[in-house]
Parts: structure tokens; sequence; C-alpha cells
């Protein structure tokens, strides 16, 4: 094919054929373009790839030619598209930026003779296609905006719970959206479409009828400026009502009003709660109030006048400051100006003036509403709080002079020891000034520091400890003694937080007592040899007896020292267990009454296998005032028994029985012989043992009752005396 020039070569008719022929070929590409371009019913991707082959037949080689074009990252290609050497562009630019590149590639160089394969024309068809592209890319940005804004104007009036319509300048419904449908009762948006919407609305719940002509929606479009209304009435398709707040703005075209676009919301759960709001600000039994900035009381509620004795009338006519105290006012001004510059919630006290001249304490909880220019307000009386907070001041002074002054010492430590609180008297025993223990361990001050461990044992086991002793040293590490009353330091939750108490000096004490201790056992020391003496005392008494009694010949005389001697022994017996027993003031009778009935019956009975004798007795402590003369009744009642209950080889049993029954000590000497002579009286008898049994049993101020039933029994029962 020979390659044109146009304007190079001699314009020959044959020639401007070729060049017609080749304007054909661009025009037919432009318009196909063109046509392409404005199908409405392809998609992006179909249109581009159509653009791409409509291209090649346009150029001079078509079937050398092969086309691309890169938008936002796609490619769009004619088949066997291929990258060569030979090539011309054009660029997709928006005022963004670029955004895509047209490629047309010869797949070899033609002709040879010249420099580039491609004429001037075929660049400007490109260039053209490149303008026709960006219009055509630009166009569809439009369409897919205005479809999302349209498809987004649908969700929102869809989706919205506020019901919104349209209207004309009659009134006639244009679109309403699913939550008018609702609110106003309807199933169908044909319901209302084209029906004069103004019928649903009027300004009265009295009126029998909608006032058309006051409807808020019509006045908007004859001012042409939006309008709210805050309570308005609308109608439902079954003819009830309901409140609610509307708003209404004119639609407008051309400089005219063709109708308004309405919003409406139902407030009837809205103006339920302001009534419940206004009943409980109404009956609160706190002092509800709303302020302005200007000074002066908006709204109050009864507990103001129940509270000060003003009317609401009286408290709203003048500036709140004047019913404050004038010591007040200064700072509440203070406080409520940093309120307005930021504090969203403010606490303070001051006092407000009642009708009868006196002053009451108010605690205030103030909360600013900026936009309002209003501050909302809650009062309590606490003129009884205030009373009580100086009383408890003033006695924690008290508190705090005996804490300061009192001769012993108060503490305070937390759970792991350190000392929190000590009073100033810790110097005059320890020599430490309360600020050099305080914040330190409580172990500083202790002898040896495990018996802290051992006090809160003790603490934890009884929840208190009074009087515990605790060696503590001093600050030259002196020691001294102390007496301990502790007790937890507990929370509101009643939970351990630390120990508190007091310590007393008891160093004096201490002394005092190792002295009196040193003295008791040199007493009692004295006692028990006094002891060893009358027990050594009465042993010679009996032995004396004894050696005295060999030189006696008559029996009953003989029988009178034996029975002497025995009572010497049973005196001493009691002695001798005073001087080997710790209690130098009480013996364990038990223990007495076997030893003392043993020798008696070694001494008595001969023949142990014809007379049995029988022991019941209990472990009781006896004074030894009571142990002596009831040791000497035992002494006479069982010798009795074993000298004359059984004569001759007659054989039985002697009982000896004592113990505690009914807060009554009871002794029981008993035997089966051959019993007590019935012309016997034995509260009445010159029998020296008898008489010294009756008279023993009137000093313990005991009772003593005989039993012949079947043998002798003798019973005494005592309650040991005081002495």
């Amino acid at each position: 094919m020979k390659r044109i020039r146009y304007g190079v070569d001699d314009v020959e008719e044959p020639h401007l054929v070729k060049v017609l022929e080749e304007r054909v070929k661009e025009l037919n590409c432009l318009y196909g373009i063109s046509k392409s371009l404005s199908s409405y019913d392809k998609s992006l991707d179909d249109i581009l790839n159509e653009v791409v082959n409509l291209i090649p037949p346009a150029f001079q080689y078509p079937e050398l030619t092969c086309v691309r074009i890169l938008l936002n990252g796609q490619e769009f290609k004619t088949n066997q598209f291929q990258r060569t050497l030979w090539k011309i562009s054009s660029e997709l630019s928006t005022p963004d930026g670029k955004i895509g590149v047209l490629e047309v590639y010869y797949l070899k160089k033609v002709p040879e003779e010249f420099e580039s394969p491609f004429i001037k024309e075929e660049q400007d068809l490109i260039n053209a296609i490149s303008i026709e592209l960006i219009r055509f890319l630009r166009r569809k940005k439009a369409e897919t905006l205005l479809k999302e804004s349209e498809d987004n104007l649908r969700l929102i009036l869809t989706s919205a719970a506020e019901a919104i319509y349209g209207l004309d300048v009659d009134g006639n419904c244009t679109f309403c959206n699913p939550a008018c449908i609702r609110l106003l009762g309807y199933e169908e948006p044909e319901e209302l479409l084209g029906t004069n919407i103004h019928n649903l609305v009027h300004t009265s719940q009295e009126q029998i009828s909608p006032d058309i002509e006051s409807c808020p929606v019509k006045k908007s479009y004859k001012t042409g400026k939006h309008v709210h209304v805050d309570d308005v009435v609308f109608w439902r398709k079954d003819g009830s009502t309901f409140n609610a707040e509307c708003w209404s703005y004119p639609t407008i075209k051309d400089g005219e009003i063709v109708g308004a676009v309405v919003t409406f919301i139902d407030i009837t759960q809205r103006l339920d709660i302001e009534k419940d709001r206004d009943r409980l600000f109404n009956f609160s039994i706190d002092m509800m109030c709303i302020a302005g900035f200007d000074g002066y009381f908006k709204k109050l509620n009864p507990a103001w006048e129940k509270t000060l004795g003003w009317t609401t009338t009286e408290l709203t006519s003048k500036p709140y400051q004047e019913f404050m105290h004038p010591d007040d006012r200064e700072r509440t001004a203070r406080l409520i100006k940093s309120l307005k510059k930021g504090d969203n919630i403010l606490k303070f006290d001051n006092r407000y003036l009642c009708n009868d001249g006196s002053y009451k304490w108010l605690s205030w909880n103030a909360y600013i509403l900026s936009e309002e220019e209003l501050v909302f307000g809650v009062a309590r009386d606490a003129t009884e709080l205030k009373e009580n907070e100086e009383a408890l001041k003033e006695s924690e002074k008290k508190y705090r002079k005996i804490f300061e002054n009192v001769q012993d010492v108060f503490y305070q430590t937390d759970l792991e020891g350190k000392i929190t609180e000590i009073s100033p008297s810790i110097e005059r025993y320890s020599k430490f000034k309360p600020s050099e223990l305080i914040g330190n361990p409580v172990e500083l001050v202790y002898l040896d520091p495990e018996d802290r461990e051992f006090l809160l044992n003790a603490i934890q086991d009884k929840g208190e400890v009074a009087d515990y002793e605790v060696t503590l040293v001093n600050k030259d590490k002196t020691q001294f003694f102390v007496s301990v009353n502790a007790h937890y330091l507990l929370n509101s939750q009643n939970q351990p937080i630390g120990v508190e108490g007091s310590l007393r000096d008891i160093t004096d004490r201490k002394k005092m007592e190792l002295e009196l201790r040193k003295s008791l056992e040199e007493k009692e020391m004295l006692v028990k040899e006094i002891h060893h003496r009358v027990k050594n005392n009465l042993m010679v008494i009996s032995s004396l007896l004894n050696l005295q009694s060999r030189y006696i010949k008559d029996k009953k005389a003989l029988s009178m020292f034996k029975e002497s001697q025995n009572r010497a022994k049973s005196m001493a017996l009691i002695h001798e267990r005073l001087y080997r027993s710790t209690d130098l003031k009480s013996i364990d009778f038990g223990d007495y009454l076997r030893t003392l009935a043993t020798d008696l019956y070694r001494t008595y009975v001969p023949e142990p296998s014809r007379i049995e004798l029988d022991m019941n007795v209990e472990k009781v402590m006896i004074d030894i005032n009571t142990a002596i003369p009831l040791g000497l009744i035992v002494n006479e009642l069982l010798s009795n028994s074993m000298k004359h209950a059984f004569p001759g080889k007659r054989e039985g049993e002697i009982n000896l029985e004592f113990g505690i029954t009914d807060d009554e000590f009871v002794l029981v000497v008993g035997d089966n012989g051959i019993g007590f002579p019935e012309d016997l009286e034995f509260q009445n008898t010159s029998s020296l043992g008898l008489q010294l049994v009756n008279t023993l049993t009137r000093q313990i101020s005991g009772i003593i009752e005989l039993d012949t039933t079947n043998g002798t029994l003798f019973s005494i029962k005592f309650k040991e005396m005081e002495y």
C-alpha cells in the first residue's frame, strides 16, 4: 500500500479519494464509538471492550493494528494484543489526575521508508477518542453518584424512624415513607398518595374537626420558611389522635414554592415521661430548682416552701443571692462561676434564710446547662448534719486532747504491723517521739519480735486481749513492761484493717510482783515448816502415848490411850499432807481418807479376812479448817465400827464414802455389824467419841443422821464454810 502524506505529495485525484476514504473510516470509528458510549443498557466493561475493537478499522493497516485501554488498574484490549516498538497513545485524565491511557500498536513497522508508521490524523483520532471516553466516564460517574444518591435517599426514607411525607401546594400527598404509613395507621402508601394530607393535622385535641387554615405545614409554604411545632395533634386512619412534634420545609422550584416536605414523630411517650418527671420534680422531698444565669430562680418544687417557709412567688421575685447568708454569697457566686467555665457537676454547702428569720444549711448538687444558660440544682436540708459535724469536731477535739495528755499510750497499726498512730505519752516511757515511730514497724519497740505474733494470735483467737503483758525496749534498749489491751480495727465491711489498743507501763508493778512473789515464797516455806513441826509434835505426842500405854494394864485406860494416839495421828496426817502440797490451805481429802482408813484398819482389825473395808471416796479439795475436824469425825466413826461392830469371830463389811451431791459434801461411815444399842441415844451420850463426833459436826455446820436398819450407818452432810 502506498504511503500517503497529505500536503506533501501532489494532490491527485486518486490520492484525494484515498484521503477521503481514510477520513470516512475515522468518522465511522468516531460514530460507532459515540453510539456505543451512548448506550444505557450495557455495562462499562462491555462498552470499553466494544471501543477497543472499533478503533483498528480506522487505521491504514487494520490487520496490523491492536488496541488497549488501561483504566483504574483494569485492562481492555483487542484479540492477539501485543506490545511492540510502534505505538501511539493518549492519556485519560480528569481534574483529579490521570486515570488511564489509550494505546494503539502496530505489529510491525510499515512502510519501511518512513520514520513512524502512524500519520498525524491517526494521532488526532486517538486524542479525539480519549476526549469522548473522558466525557463518557464523567457522565457515567455522575449517573452512578446520582443513582447512589437516589438509593441513599430512598434508604433514608425507608429506614428512617421519623415519619416523612411530601405534598404539593394543594396539600395532596406526593410521597410517604413506611414510618409515616405506620404512625398514621395505614397499610399501603396508595391510601395516602394523592389524598389531601392537611385533613390529618389540627392544632387542638379538643377540636372536633381539623383546622386546615391554621395547619403549620400550610404556614411553611405561605411564608417560604421552615416551621417547627413541638405539640401538634395528628389523626390516624381509625379516627384516634396522638401528639406529635412536626417540622415542615417548603419545596422550592425555579424560585416558586411547589409544596413541602414534612417530618413528624410521635411524642406521646415523651409527654408521659415529662409528666412523670414533673411528678418526680413536684413530689420530691429534695429541694429541686432551675436557675438562670441572670441570678433568678426559674422553677422550684414545693419542697422549697416546705423547708424555708417562703412561697414560690417570693423566692422567684428576687435574686436568689438575697436569700443566702451574707457570709456565703461571695463563695457561692465564685463556685457558680467555676461551674459555667466547664465543671459539669458542683457540690457545695451554703445557708439560706427561712421565713422565720433563721438560717438552714443546704447541701447542693448543681449541674450546668450551658446552651440554655440554666443551672439545675438539687438541695437537701443539711442543718442537722452540720450540727452533728460540729458536735463531732468538738468531740474529736476532746478526744485529741485526751489522746495527747492521757498517761496510757494509745496506738494503731496496720495489718503488716506498721505504726499509723500513737499518742505522745509514748515518749514518757520509751524516749521515742511519736514522729520517730509512726510509719515504722511496731517490732522496733519489742524486746522479742515474736511476741508480736503471739499477741496477734491471741487477738485472733479471742477477738481482743486484756491485760496482756509484753516486754518492750526503749530508745536506749532498756527493758520495760507494759500491759496491752487491744483488738482488731475493722472497716465498714467488718473486715480487719489493723490493730488498735492501749499500753500501760507496769514496770513498777512487775517489780512489786517479783518482791511479793519472793516474800510469798518465803512465807510458804515458813508455813510448810510450821506444818512440818506441828506434824512432828503430834507424832511425838502419839509416840509418847504409845510408850505410856505399855505400862497400862487397865484395858479401858489402854483403849483411851490408843484412841488419843489415833486422834493425834489423824491430825498429824493432815499437816503432813499440807506440808507436801503446793496448796498450803487445802488438801485432797479423798486421798487423806484412804490413808487414814488404811492406818486404822491395820490398827484395829487383826484378822483382815474376817472384816472387809470398802472405800468409795472422790478427789475433793478441803480447807484445813474443815479437814481437821472432819478427819477426827472419820477417825471416831471408823474406830467404833472396827472395835465394836464385829465381836467374836463375826464377819462383815465396813463402808466409807465421801463426795459431793447437790452442792453438798456427803460423808458416809457404816457397817453391817451387830448394830447400835437400842437404848443408846447417839446425840446424848456419855461416850467421849460420840460427843466428839457431835461437837465436831456442829463445828463444820453439818447435819448428822444415824440409820440402824442394817447395822450402823452414819451420814453427815455439810457445806464448806468460808474462812
